[in-house]
């Protein structure tokens, strides 16, 4: 017997953006850049220095694509997926049709995430605390709208 969601057409799928970890590769190119131009002055550099340097550079780069890769989103016509983990990975699905009698579905951004373009979507689920979160994606409004549309479509109609 199979899944009858398993072969599900997936309308979206998307990530945390890289907008969301601009500290950190900020402070990684900087440590990159600043290293380089002490080389290229002719500033010698204790070796120790020169790697806990670089290292601290590669740790800041790694962390922000791991952390970006780490949670994914999927969106399809009945339910939105998230997918935490790479080797143990977890999955949660959230199915519209008990969404159906969702009280609130808002968008979270700070001026700084307005000025470039990501934010939080929030889904609150009816008569429950249940709260799900699609954080740091690109234009959100855009998701926003989406599950909105795809939850209409699986209300029943009143009579």
């Amino acid at each position: 017997m199979s899944d009858p969601h398993a072969a599900e057409e997936v309308l979206m799928k998307f990530k945390k953006t890289r907008k969301a970890y601009l500290l950190e590769y900020f402070c990684g190119f900087f440590l990159i850049v600043l290293i380089a131009l002490a080389y290229g002055k002719g500033i010698s550099l204790p070796k120790p220095l020169q790697f806990f340097g670089m290292g601290l550079a590669f740790v800041s780069l790694a962390s922000a694509e791991i952390g970006r890769a780490f949670v994914r989103y999927q969106i399809t016509p009945t339910k939105i997926t998230v997918i935490k983990g790479f080797i143990k990975q977890t999955k949660k699905n959230f199915y519209f049709h008990s969404l159906a009698f969702v009280p609130d579905i808002s968008l979270s951004q700070s001026r700084m995430q307005r000025l470039l373009g990501y934010g939080r979507v929030y889904v609150h689920g009816g008569g429950s605390t249940e709260m799900f979160e699609v954080a740091d994606v690109d234009k959100p409004y855009i998701i926003l709208t989406e599950l909105e549309d795809l939850i209409r479509k699986t209300r029943k109609p009143t009579q």
